[in-house]
Protein backbone atom coordinates (compact mmCIF):
# COMPACT_ATOMS: atom_id res chain seq x y z
CA UNK A 1 0.00 0.00 0.00
CA UNK A 2 1.56 3.01 -1.09
CA UNK A 3 2.13 6.15 1.57
CA UNK A 4 1.71 9.54 2.13
CA UNK A 5 3.29 12.41 3.88
CA UNK A 6 1.45 14.40 6.61
CA UNK A 7 2.62 17.04 8.67
CA UNK A 8 0.62 18.08 12.06
CA UNK A 9 0.99 21.42 13.98
CA UNK A 10 -0.42 20.94 17.33
CA UNK A 11 -0.32 23.82 19.09
CA UNK A 12 3.56 25.07 19.29
CA UNK A 13 4.58 21.71 18.09
CA UNK A 14 5.43 20.19 14.88
CA UNK A 15 5.73 16.76 13.60
CA UNK A 16 6.13 14.96 10.01
CA UNK A 17 5.14 11.43 9.36
CA UNK A 18 3.81 9.16 7.25
CA UNK A 19 0.58 7.03 7.33
CA UNK A 20 -0.95 4.59 4.39
CA UNK A 21 -3.43 6.32 1.94
CA UNK A 22 -7.15 5.57 2.87
CA UNK A 23 -6.46 5.61 6.52
CA UNK A 24 -8.52 7.94 8.90
CA UNK A 25 -6.92 10.75 10.80
CA UNK A 26 -7.85 9.98 13.94
CA UNK A 27 -6.11 6.93 14.46
CA UNK A 28 -3.12 8.35 12.22
CA UNK A 29 -2.64 10.82 15.12
CA UNK A 30 -3.77 8.13 17.68
CA UNK A 31 -0.79 5.83 16.73
CA UNK A 32 1.43 8.76 16.77
CA UNK A 33 0.20 10.08 20.55
CA UNK A 34 -0.99 13.63 19.43
CA UNK A 35 -4.86 12.66 18.75
CA UNK A 36 -7.07 15.31 19.69
CA UNK A 37 -10.05 14.30 22.14
CA UNK A 38 -12.74 12.19 21.04
CA UNK A 39 -15.04 11.67 23.19
CA UNK A 40 -17.26 9.50 21.22
CA UNK A 41 -14.85 6.93 20.52
CA UNK A 42 -14.56 8.63 16.94
CA UNK A 43 -18.15 8.24 16.03
CA UNK A 44 -18.81 10.95 14.59
CA UNK A 45 -21.56 12.19 17.04
CA UNK A 46 -19.62 14.43 19.48
CA UNK A 47 -17.46 17.30 17.01
CA UNK A 48 -14.73 17.17 19.26
CA UNK A 49 -11.77 16.00 17.01
CA UNK A 50 -11.65 19.41 15.12
CA UNK A 51 -8.69 20.05 13.26
CA UNK A 52 -7.96 22.60 10.34
CA UNK A 53 -6.73 21.42 7.14
CA UNK A 54 -4.32 23.73 5.01
CA UNK A 55 -5.10 24.40 1.64
CA UNK A 56 -3.78 22.29 -0.91
CA UNK A 57 -4.16 19.07 1.18
CA UNK A 58 -5.38 15.84 0.11
CA UNK A 59 -8.57 14.40 2.47
CA UNK A 60 -11.72 12.62 1.80
CA UNK A 61 -15.07 15.08 1.36
CA UNK A 62 -17.00 16.52 4.20
CA UNK A 63 -19.45 13.61 5.33
CA UNK A 64 -22.76 14.55 6.10
CA UNK A 65 -21.82 14.59 10.11
CA UNK A 66 -19.44 16.92 9.58
CA UNK A 67 -21.76 18.81 7.79
CA UNK A 68 -24.33 19.21 10.27
CA UNK A 69 -21.82 19.75 12.91
CA UNK A 70 -19.94 22.17 11.73
CA UNK A 71 -20.61 25.96 10.61
CA UNK A 72 -19.91 27.10 7.23
CA UNK A 73 -17.14 29.68 8.69
CA UNK A 74 -15.39 26.94 10.29
CA UNK A 75 -15.71 24.34 7.31
CA UNK A 76 -14.65 27.55 4.46
CA UNK A 77 -11.53 27.74 7.04
CA UNK A 78 -10.45 24.03 6.45
CA UNK A 79 -12.34 22.81 9.67
CA UNK A 80 -13.44 18.48 9.79
CA UNK A 81 -13.84 16.04 12.02
CA UNK A 82 -11.14 13.84 12.58
CA UNK A 83 -12.37 10.69 13.29
CA UNK A 84 -14.95 11.62 9.97
CA UNK A 85 -11.79 11.77 7.54
CA UNK A 86 -9.32 9.68 5.55
CA UNK A 87 -5.75 10.59 3.91
CA UNK A 88 -6.05 10.85 0.52
CA UNK A 89 -2.84 12.24 -0.60
CA UNK A 90 0.00 14.21 1.24
CA UNK A 91 -1.71 16.64 3.51
CA UNK A 92 -1.16 19.09 6.53
CA UNK A 93 -3.43 19.81 9.58
CA UNK A 94 -3.37 21.88 12.67
CA UNK A 95 -5.33 21.87 15.72
CA UNK A 96 -4.84 23.47 19.24
CA UNK A 97 -4.10 20.41 22.29
CA UNK A 98 -6.31 21.18 25.22
CA UNK A 99 -3.81 22.46 28.07
CA UNK A 100 -4.80 21.05 31.53
CA UNK A 101 -5.35 23.85 34.74
CA UNK A 102 -4.37 22.39 38.05
CA UNK A 103 -6.22 25.27 39.18
CA UNK A 104 -9.20 22.69 40.92
CA UNK A 105 -6.51 20.53 42.11
CA UNK A 106 -5.24 19.81 45.43
CA UNK A 107 -4.30 22.27 48.17
CA UNK A 108 -0.17 21.15 48.06
CA UNK A 109 -0.68 22.26 52.17
CA UNK A 110 -2.63 19.06 52.87
CA UNK A 111 -1.41 16.68 55.43
CA UNK A 112 -2.20 13.99 58.07
CA UNK A 113 -1.71 13.55 61.14
CA UNK A 114 -0.24 11.16 63.19
CA UNK A 115 2.47 10.53 60.24
CA UNK A 116 3.91 6.91 59.88
CA UNK A 117 4.35 6.37 56.16
CA UNK A 118 3.45 3.47 54.16
CA UNK A 119 7.03 2.72 53.61
CA UNK A 120 9.18 4.02 55.79
CA UNK A 121 13.05 4.89 55.89
CA UNK A 122 15.26 4.39 58.97
CA UNK A 123 19.18 5.34 58.82
CA UNK A 124 21.34 3.08 61.60
CA UNK A 125 25.46 2.59 61.84
CA UNK A 126 26.26 -0.64 62.00
CA UNK A 127 28.91 -1.47 64.58
CA UNK A 128 32.70 -2.33 63.86
CA UNK A 129 32.23 -5.37 65.87
CA UNK A 130 29.07 -7.46 65.02
CA UNK A 131 27.50 -9.07 67.94
CA UNK A 132 25.17 -10.98 66.07
CA UNK A 133 25.49 -14.03 63.73
CA UNK A 134 24.54 -12.00 61.20
CA UNK A 135 24.18 -8.82 59.82
CA UNK A 136 20.20 -9.02 59.61
CA UNK A 137 19.97 -9.83 63.26
CA UNK A 138 22.16 -6.51 63.86
CA UNK A 139 19.74 -4.65 61.79
CA UNK A 140 17.08 -5.77 64.15
CA UNK A 141 18.72 -5.79 67.69
CA UNK A 142 19.84 -1.88 65.96
CA UNK A 143 16.16 -0.81 65.49
CA UNK A 144 14.74 -2.74 67.98
CA UNK A 145 12.46 -4.55 65.98
CA UNK A 146 12.37 -8.56 66.33
CA UNK A 147 10.00 -9.08 63.46
CA UNK A 148 11.39 -7.13 60.65
CA UNK A 149 11.55 -9.75 57.62
CA UNK A 150 13.78 -10.08 55.26
CA UNK A 151 13.05 -12.94 53.31
CA UNK A 152 11.66 -10.89 50.33
CA UNK A 153 14.34 -8.06 50.35
CA UNK A 154 14.89 -6.90 46.53
CA UNK A 155 17.70 -4.28 46.71
CA UNK A 156 21.12 -4.73 48.56
CA UNK A 157 24.14 -3.17 47.50
CA UNK A 158 27.33 -5.37 46.67
CA UNK A 159 28.95 -4.41 49.58
CA UNK A 160 28.24 -2.50 52.86
CA UNK A 161 29.14 0.90 54.33
CA UNK A 162 28.82 1.79 57.77
CA UNK A 163 25.92 3.89 57.21
CA UNK A 164 23.01 2.32 55.91
CA UNK A 165 19.42 3.24 55.12
CA UNK A 166 16.52 -0.04 55.85
CA UNK A 167 13.42 0.64 53.92
CA UNK A 168 10.24 -1.39 55.14
CA UNK A 169 6.86 -1.74 54.07
CA UNK A 170 5.05 -2.76 57.28
CA UNK A 171 7.58 -5.45 59.11
CA UNK A 172 8.62 -6.44 55.11
CA UNK A 173 12.41 -5.10 54.74
CA UNK A 174 12.46 -4.38 50.69
CA UNK A 175 16.32 -2.45 50.73
CA UNK A 176 18.79 -1.61 52.00
CA UNK A 177 21.43 0.51 50.81
CA UNK A 178 24.58 2.29 51.59
CA UNK A 179 23.28 6.09 52.25
CA UNK A 180 23.53 9.28 53.49
CA UNK A 181 20.04 10.64 54.76
CA UNK A 182 18.53 11.71 51.84
CA UNK A 183 14.74 12.38 50.35
CA UNK A 184 12.27 9.50 49.98
CA UNK A 185 9.74 10.11 47.98
CA UNK A 186 6.61 8.64 47.26
CA UNK A 187 3.73 9.40 43.96
CA UNK A 188 -0.17 9.33 44.94
CA UNK A 189 -2.73 9.36 41.68
CA UNK A 190 -5.90 9.91 41.09
CA UNK A 191 -6.28 7.80 37.92
CA UNK A 192 -9.28 9.51 36.61
CA UNK A 193 -11.57 8.63 34.02
CA UNK A 194 -11.51 12.38 32.40
CA UNK A 195 -8.22 13.46 34.11
CA UNK A 196 -5.16 12.54 36.45
CA UNK A 197 -3.51 13.53 38.57
CA UNK A 198 0.20 13.04 40.41
CA UNK A 199 1.63 14.38 43.57
CA UNK A 200 4.51 13.55 44.66
CA UNK A 201 5.29 13.33 48.24
CA UNK A 202 8.24 13.96 50.76
CA UNK A 203 8.10 10.57 52.68
CA UNK A 204 10.48 12.26 55.29
CA UNK A 205 8.10 14.58 56.49
CA UNK A 206 5.12 14.54 54.85
CA UNK A 207 4.66 17.49 52.84
CA UNK A 208 4.07 17.82 49.05
CA UNK A 209 6.33 18.40 46.90
CA UNK A 210 4.26 19.05 43.78
CA UNK A 211 1.56 18.46 41.73
CA UNK A 212 0.67 17.71 38.33
CA UNK A 213 -2.32 17.31 36.05
CA UNK A 214 -3.56 16.40 32.38
CA UNK A 215 -6.10 15.12 30.61
CA UNK A 216 -6.52 11.26 30.44
CA UNK A 217 -4.98 11.02 26.82
CA UNK A 218 -7.48 7.92 26.46
CA UNK A 219 -9.85 10.44 25.48
CA UNK A 220 -9.28 10.21 22.04
CA UNK A 221 -10.86 6.68 22.27
CA UNK A 222 -14.36 7.51 23.91
CA UNK A 223 -15.32 9.72 26.85
CA UNK A 224 -16.47 7.20 29.54
CA UNK A 225 -15.24 3.15 30.73
CA UNK A 226 -17.75 1.75 28.44
CA UNK A 227 -16.41 3.23 25.10
CA UNK A 228 -13.53 2.12 26.23
CA UNK A 229 -13.73 -1.34 27.26
CA UNK A 230 -15.92 -1.61 23.55
CA UNK A 231 -12.40 -0.23 21.82
CA UNK A 232 -10.64 -2.93 24.16
CA UNK A 233 -12.83 -5.55 23.49
CA UNK A 234 -12.99 -5.15 19.42
CA UNK A 235 -9.25 -4.28 18.91
CA UNK A 236 -6.69 -6.84 19.32
CA UNK A 237 -4.37 -4.68 20.75
CA UNK A 238 -6.56 -2.22 22.39
CA UNK A 239 -5.56 -3.18 26.09
CA UNK A 240 -2.10 -2.99 25.47
CA UNK A 241 -2.65 0.50 23.88
CA UNK A 242 -4.78 2.06 26.51
CA UNK A 243 -2.28 0.75 29.31
CA UNK A 244 0.85 2.78 27.22
CA UNK A 245 -1.31 5.53 26.94
CA UNK A 246 -1.64 6.14 31.00
CA UNK A 247 1.47 4.33 31.80
CA UNK A 248 3.07 7.72 29.56
CA UNK A 249 0.97 10.06 30.82
CA UNK A 250 2.05 9.16 34.95
CA UNK A 251 5.82 9.14 33.70
CA UNK A 252 5.64 12.23 31.95
CA UNK A 253 4.20 13.90 34.79
CA UNK A 254 6.25 12.29 37.65
CA UNK A 255 9.46 13.25 35.29
CA UNK A 256 8.46 16.67 34.97
CA UNK A 257 8.00 16.99 39.36
CA UNK A 258 11.16 15.48 39.44
CA UNK A 259 13.01 17.91 36.70
CA UNK A 260 11.55 21.00 38.79
CA UNK A 261 12.56 19.61 42.00
CA UNK A 262 16.31 18.51 41.57
CA UNK A 263 15.42 14.82 41.86
CA UNK A 264 15.42 11.47 39.53
CA UNK A 265 12.43 10.13 38.20
CA UNK A 266 14.08 6.57 39.00
CA UNK A 267 14.00 7.76 43.08
CA UNK A 268 10.70 7.28 43.47
CA UNK A 269 10.06 4.76 46.39
CA UNK A 270 6.64 3.73 45.86
CA UNK A 271 3.11 4.43 44.30
CA UNK A 272 -0.69 4.57 45.90
CA UNK A 273 -3.01 4.92 43.30
CA UNK A 274 -6.71 5.47 43.46
CA UNK A 275 -9.14 5.15 40.53
CA UNK A 276 -12.14 3.30 39.55
CA UNK A 277 -12.18 -0.63 38.47
CA UNK A 278 -11.90 -0.33 35.15
CA UNK A 279 -9.20 2.14 35.40
CA UNK A 280 -7.26 0.28 37.49
CA UNK A 281 -7.59 -3.04 35.22
CA UNK A 282 -6.53 -1.18 32.40
CA UNK A 283 -3.27 0.25 34.31
CA UNK A 284 -2.71 -3.45 35.71
CA UNK A 285 -3.42 -4.57 32.05
CA UNK A 286 -6.31 -6.85 33.36
CA UNK A 287 -9.23 -8.07 31.37
CA UNK A 288 -12.41 -5.33 31.40
CA UNK A 289 -15.01 -7.46 29.45
CA UNK A 290 -17.10 -8.59 32.11
CA UNK A 291 -17.07 -5.22 33.74
CA UNK A 292 -19.65 -4.11 30.33
CA UNK A 293 -21.70 -6.94 30.37
CA UNK A 294 -24.01 -8.58 32.69
CA UNK A 295 -23.53 -9.97 35.76
CA UNK A 296 -20.99 -7.02 35.17
CA UNK A 297 -18.51 -8.67 37.74
CA UNK A 298 -14.84 -7.29 37.61
CA UNK A 299 -11.82 -9.93 37.25
CA UNK A 300 -10.66 -8.38 40.97
CA UNK A 301 -12.08 -6.11 43.48
CA UNK A 302 -8.66 -6.32 45.72
CA UNK A 303 -5.70 -4.26 46.16
CA UNK A 304 -3.02 -4.66 43.88
CA UNK A 305 0.21 -4.91 44.14
CA UNK A 306 3.22 -5.01 41.27
CA UNK A 307 6.60 -3.96 40.72
CA UNK A 308 6.45 -0.56 39.10
CA UNK A 309 9.17 -2.10 36.55
CA UNK A 310 6.95 -4.33 35.85
CA UNK A 311 4.35 -1.79 34.68
CA UNK A 312 6.56 0.03 33.31
CA UNK A 313 6.34 3.28 35.51
CA UNK A 314 10.06 5.15 36.33
CA UNK A 315 11.21 3.83 39.66
CA UNK A 316 13.67 1.83 41.62
CA UNK A 317 14.14 -1.70 41.54
CA UNK A 318 11.85 -2.61 44.50
CA UNK A 319 9.53 0.30 43.83
CA UNK A 320 5.87 -0.74 44.22
CA UNK A 321 2.65 -0.07 43.13
CA UNK A 322 -0.79 -0.14 45.33
CA UNK A 323 -4.33 0.46 44.03
CA UNK A 324 -7.20 0.47 46.34
CA UNK A 325 -9.56 -1.66 46.59
CA UNK A 326 -12.83 -1.26 44.79
CA UNK A 327 -16.51 -1.70 46.12
CA UNK A 328 -18.10 -3.63 43.09
CA UNK A 329 -17.45 -3.05 39.07
CA UNK A 330 -19.06 0.89 39.24
CA UNK A 331 -18.08 2.04 42.67
CA UNK A 332 -14.59 1.92 42.79
CA UNK A 333 -11.31 2.28 44.61
CA UNK A 334 -11.36 6.05 44.01
CA UNK A 335 -14.60 6.11 46.03
CA UNK A 336 -13.13 4.31 48.78
CA UNK A 337 -10.09 6.32 48.82
CA UNK A 338 -12.91 9.91 48.94
CA UNK A 339 -14.37 8.32 51.92
CA UNK A 340 -10.96 7.16 53.58
CA UNK A 341 -9.46 11.11 52.89
CA UNK A 342 -12.85 12.40 54.18
CA UNK A 343 -13.06 9.95 57.34
CA UNK A 344 -16.71 9.88 56.27
CA UNK A 345 -16.51 6.46 57.94
CA UNK A 346 -16.81 8.38 61.24
CA UNK A 347 -19.98 9.69 60.56
CA UNK A 348 -23.18 8.54 61.62
CA UNK A 349 -25.20 10.18 58.79
CA UNK A 350 -23.51 12.06 55.43
CA UNK A 351 -24.12 11.73 51.71
CA UNK A 352 -21.24 11.45 49.32
CA UNK A 353 -21.38 12.38 45.38
CA UNK A 354 -18.56 12.04 43.09
CA UNK A 355 -19.59 13.89 40.29
CA UNK A 356 -17.92 12.08 37.39
CA UNK A 357 -19.14 9.62 34.66
CA UNK A 358 -20.46 7.21 36.98
CA UNK A 359 -22.26 9.38 39.38
CA UNK A 360 -21.12 7.68 42.49
CA UNK A 361 -23.02 7.83 46.17
CA UNK A 362 -22.44 6.68 49.21
CA UNK A 363 -24.80 7.36 52.50
CA UNK A 364 -23.22 6.36 55.64
CA UNK A 365 -26.32 5.69 58.09
CA UNK A 366 -24.74 4.19 61.79
CA UNK A 367 -22.73 1.51 60.56
CA UNK A 368 -23.51 0.79 57.37
CA UNK A 369 -21.91 2.64 54.21
CA UNK A 370 -24.98 2.18 50.96
CA UNK A 371 -23.35 3.04 48.10
CA UNK A 372 -24.26 2.81 44.11
CA UNK A 373 -23.29 4.36 40.60
CA UNK A 374 -25.64 5.93 38.76
CA UNK A 375 -24.43 6.30 35.56
CA UNK A 376 -24.55 9.95 35.04
CA UNK A 377 -22.11 10.30 32.10
CA UNK A 378 -19.83 12.45 31.33
CA UNK A 379 -22.20 15.62 31.00
CA UNK A 380 -20.66 16.93 34.78
CA UNK A 381 -16.83 16.44 33.08
CA UNK A 382 -18.61 18.49 30.13
CA UNK A 383 -17.62 15.22 27.46
CA UNK A 384 -21.37 15.35 26.03
CA UNK A 385 -21.32 18.72 25.80
CA UNK A 386 -21.35 20.37 22.43
CA UNK A 387 -18.85 23.13 23.08
CA UNK A 388 -17.99 20.96 26.93
CA UNK A 389 -14.12 20.29 27.73
CA UNK A 390 -12.43 19.38 30.94
CA UNK A 391 -10.29 22.04 33.74
CA UNK A 392 -8.34 23.35 30.77
CA UNK A 393 -7.42 27.21 30.52
CA UNK A 394 -9.89 29.39 29.19
CA UNK A 395 -12.50 26.96 30.21
CA UNK A 396 -15.94 28.91 31.61
CA UNK A 397 -16.23 27.43 35.16
CA UNK A 398 -18.82 30.33 36.18
CA UNK A 399 -21.64 32.55 34.58
CA UNK A 400 -23.85 35.14 35.77
CA UNK A 401 -27.06 36.61 33.84
CA UNK A 402 -27.52 40.18 34.77
CA UNK A 403 -30.11 42.13 32.82
CA UNK A 404 -28.06 42.76 29.71
CA UNK A 405 -25.55 40.03 29.41
CA UNK A 406 -23.89 36.82 30.39
CA UNK A 407 -20.94 37.08 32.35
CA UNK A 408 -17.92 34.46 31.79
CA UNK A 409 -15.23 33.92 34.10
CA UNK A 410 -13.08 31.36 32.87
CA UNK A 411 -10.12 29.46 34.09
CA UNK A 412 -6.96 31.69 34.96
CA UNK A 413 -9.33 34.03 32.95
CA UNK A 414 -8.07 33.24 29.56
CA UNK A 415 -10.12 33.49 26.60
CA UNK A 416 -13.03 31.28 26.52
CA UNK A 417 -12.27 27.78 24.99
CA UNK A 418 -15.26 25.64 25.97
CA UNK A 419 -17.36 24.91 29.31
CA UNK A 420 -16.24 22.78 31.98
CA UNK A 421 -18.37 20.82 34.75
CA UNK A 422 -18.74 23.46 37.08
CA UNK A 423 -19.78 26.24 33.78
CA UNK A 424 -22.42 23.61 32.77
CA UNK A 425 -23.97 23.52 36.14
CA UNK A 426 -23.51 27.46 36.98
CA UNK A 427 -24.89 28.11 33.56
CA UNK A 428 -28.38 25.97 34.03
CA UNK A 429 -28.42 27.06 37.68
CA UNK A 430 -28.77 31.01 36.13
CA UNK A 431 -31.06 29.82 33.18
CA UNK A 432 -33.50 28.96 35.25
CA UNK A 433 -32.90 31.55 37.95
CA UNK A 434 -33.71 34.11 35.27
CA UNK A 435 -36.41 31.81 33.41
CA UNK A 436 -34.47 31.05 30.31
CA UNK A 437 -35.32 27.62 30.46
CA UNK A 438 -38.59 25.87 31.53
CA UNK A 439 -38.96 22.67 33.86
CA UNK A 440 -39.04 20.81 30.67
CA UNK A 441 -35.61 21.95 29.72
CA UNK A 442 -37.07 23.75 26.78
CA UNK A 443 -35.35 27.29 26.09
CA UNK A 444 -37.94 30.04 26.72
CA UNK A 445 -37.58 33.44 25.61
CA UNK A 446 -40.22 36.54 26.33
CA UNK A 447 -40.33 40.26 26.40
CA UNK A 448 -39.36 40.49 29.86
CA UNK A 449 -35.90 39.66 28.97
CA UNK A 450 -33.65 42.13 27.43
CA UNK A 451 -32.86 42.67 24.15
CA UNK A 452 -29.53 41.61 24.47
CA UNK A 453 -29.97 38.75 26.13
CA UNK A 454 -32.47 37.59 23.30
CA UNK A 455 -29.64 38.60 20.51
CA UNK A 456 -28.41 35.18 22.58
CA UNK A 457 -30.59 32.77 21.49
CA UNK A 458 -30.76 30.74 18.02
CA UNK A 459 -34.46 28.76 18.09
CA UNK A 460 -34.02 27.96 14.63
CA UNK A 461 -30.59 25.98 15.65
CA UNK A 462 -32.09 25.41 19.14
CA UNK A 463 -28.68 27.39 20.65
CA UNK A 464 -27.99 29.84 23.43
CA UNK A 465 -24.91 31.18 22.27
CA UNK A 466 -22.11 32.77 24.97
CA UNK A 467 -19.74 33.68 22.22
CA UNK A 468 -19.62 33.67 18.38
CA UNK A 469 -18.40 29.87 18.78
CA UNK A 470 -19.67 28.73 21.88
CA UNK A 471 -22.89 27.80 22.45
CA UNK A 472 -24.84 25.20 24.74
CA UNK A 473 -27.69 23.83 22.77
CA UNK A 474 -30.75 21.93 23.38
CA UNK A 475 -29.69 18.42 23.22
CA UNK A 476 -26.97 19.95 26.15
CA UNK A 477 -29.50 20.85 28.37
CA UNK A 478 -31.57 17.54 27.76
CA UNK A 479 -27.99 15.82 28.46
CA UNK A 480 -27.37 17.47 31.76
CA UNK A 481 -31.09 16.50 32.63
CA UNK A 482 -30.02 12.93 32.37
CA UNK A 483 -27.21 13.19 34.35
CA UNK A 484 -28.96 15.27 37.53
CA UNK A 485 -31.66 13.47 37.13
CA UNK A 486 -29.44 9.98 37.84
CA UNK A 487 -28.01 11.66 40.75
CA UNK A 488 -31.15 12.82 42.09
CA UNK A 489 -32.87 9.87 41.38
CA UNK A 490 -29.73 7.69 43.15
CA UNK A 491 -30.25 10.52 46.06
CA UNK A 492 -33.51 9.51 46.94
CA UNK A 493 -33.66 5.48 46.35
CA UNK A 494 -30.32 5.85 49.02
CA UNK A 495 -32.53 7.77 51.52
CA UNK A 496 -35.58 5.44 50.90
CA UNK A 497 -33.22 2.07 51.51
CA UNK A 498 -32.24 3.76 55.22
CA UNK A 499 -35.52 4.42 56.45
CA UNK A 500 -36.41 7.53 54.40
CA UNK A 501 -34.00 9.50 57.54
CA UNK A 502 -32.27 12.03 55.42
CA UNK A 503 -28.44 12.91 55.71
CA UNK A 504 -26.87 15.52 57.85
CA UNK A 505 -24.82 16.73 55.81
CA UNK A 506 -23.84 16.21 52.31
CA UNK A 507 -20.41 15.71 50.73
CA UNK A 508 -20.06 16.76 47.20
CA UNK A 509 -16.16 15.75 45.62
CA UNK A 510 -14.78 15.74 42.11
CA UNK A 511 -11.84 18.14 40.35
CA UNK A 512 -14.41 21.36 41.25
CA UNK A 513 -12.92 22.37 44.46
CA UNK A 514 -14.40 25.86 45.68
CA UNK A 515 -15.60 26.88 42.58
CA UNK A 516 -18.54 24.90 42.94
CA UNK A 517 -21.44 26.59 44.35
CA UNK A 518 -23.77 24.46 46.66
CA UNK A 519 -26.88 27.70 45.56
CA UNK A 520 -26.47 26.13 41.98
CA UNK A 521 -26.34 22.61 43.05
CA UNK A 522 -29.79 22.75 44.59
CA UNK A 523 -30.82 25.16 42.15
CA UNK A 524 -30.83 22.79 39.20
CA UNK A 525 -32.78 20.12 41.12
CA UNK A 526 -29.37 17.85 41.74
CA UNK A 527 -29.75 17.21 45.30
CA UNK A 528 -33.25 18.15 47.45
CA UNK A 529 -32.21 19.83 50.37
CA UNK A 530 -32.50 23.75 50.37
CA UNK A 531 -30.10 24.68 53.19
CA UNK A 532 -26.36 25.47 51.69
CA UNK A 533 -24.61 24.58 54.95
CA UNK A 534 -25.60 21.01 54.41
CA UNK A 535 -23.44 20.91 51.19
CA UNK A 536 -19.83 20.76 51.33
CA UNK A 537 -17.40 20.55 48.49
CA UNK A 538 -14.30 18.45 48.96
CA UNK A 539 -12.51 18.72 45.75
CA UNK A 540 -9.92 15.64 44.71
CA UNK A 541 -10.63 13.39 47.54
CA UNK A 542 -9.46 10.35 45.46
CA UNK A 543 -5.74 12.12 45.48
CA UNK A 544 -6.19 13.31 49.35
CA UNK A 545 -7.14 9.62 50.23
CA UNK A 546 -3.89 8.17 48.19
CA UNK A 547 -1.86 10.49 49.69
CA UNK A 548 -2.98 9.84 53.01
CA UNK A 549 -2.56 5.83 52.56
CA UNK A 550 1.00 6.85 51.62
CA UNK A 551 1.62 8.60 54.76
CA UNK A 552 -0.41 6.99 57.24
CA UNK A 553 0.10 3.25 57.39
CA UNK A 554 -2.89 2.13 59.99
CA UNK A 555 -5.17 3.44 56.84
CA UNK A 556 -5.54 -0.08 55.92
CA UNK A 557 -7.41 -0.67 58.99
CA UNK A 558 -9.89 2.05 57.94
CA UNK A 559 -10.12 0.75 54.15
CA UNK A 560 -10.89 -2.97 55.63
CA UNK A 561 -13.79 -1.05 57.40
CA UNK A 562 -14.93 0.47 54.38
CA UNK A 563 -14.94 -2.37 52.46
CA UNK A 564 -16.62 -4.57 54.63
CA UNK A 565 -19.23 -2.70 55.75
CA UNK A 566 -20.52 -1.43 52.18
CA UNK A 567 -23.95 -2.23 50.94
CA UNK A 568 -23.39 -1.72 46.85
CA UNK A 569 -26.64 -0.96 45.68
CA UNK A 570 -28.07 -1.86 41.86
CA UNK A 571 -30.75 0.88 41.42
CA UNK A 572 -32.00 -0.39 38.33
CA UNK A 573 -33.46 -3.08 40.11
CA UNK A 574 -34.77 -1.40 42.67
CA UNK A 575 -38.87 -1.03 43.11
CA UNK A 576 -39.71 2.36 41.36
CA UNK A 577 -36.41 3.53 39.97
CA UNK A 578 -37.60 4.12 36.37
CA UNK A 579 -40.50 6.17 37.84
CA UNK A 580 -38.51 7.96 40.13
CA UNK A 581 -35.83 8.78 37.82
CA UNK A 582 -38.21 10.37 34.97
CA UNK A 583 -39.98 12.54 37.48
CA UNK A 584 -36.31 13.65 38.44
CA UNK A 585 -35.36 14.97 35.16
CA UNK A 586 -37.67 18.30 35.15
CA UNK A 587 -36.52 21.58 36.96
Amino acid sequence: MSTVLLKIHHGNDFITLKANKGMNLLNILKDFDVAPESPCGGMGKCGKCLVYCFPNSAFSKITASEAKQLSNKKINLGARLACQTSVINDGEVYFVPHKQSDIFEIDKDFSVKEFEPFLRTEYLSLPKKIDENDITAEIRKSLNNEELDFSRIISVPESLNKEIAVKRSGEMVVSISNSEQKRNVGVAVDLGTTTIVVAMVDLNNGKIIDTHSCLNPQRSFGADVISRISYIIGSEKGLEELNKKIIDCINNMVEKIAYESDLSKYSIDQYIVSGNTTMIHILFSLPVNTIARSPYVPFTNSCLKREASLLGLAGQSYTQVYSFPSISAFVGGDIVSGILASKLYESTSCMFVDLGTNGELVYINEDKIYCCSTAAGPAFEGANISCGTGNVDGAIYKVNINKNDFELHTINTEEPSGICGTGIISLVAELIKYKLVEKNGSFSINKDHSDKIRSKFDLSKKRLYLTEEIFISQKDIRNFQLAKAAIKTGYDLLVKLAGNIKPDLIYVAGGFGSSLNPEDVFTVGMIPEKSENKLKPLGNTSLKGAIKLMLKRNSLNSINYIISNSLPIDLSSMKNFRKEYVSNLSF
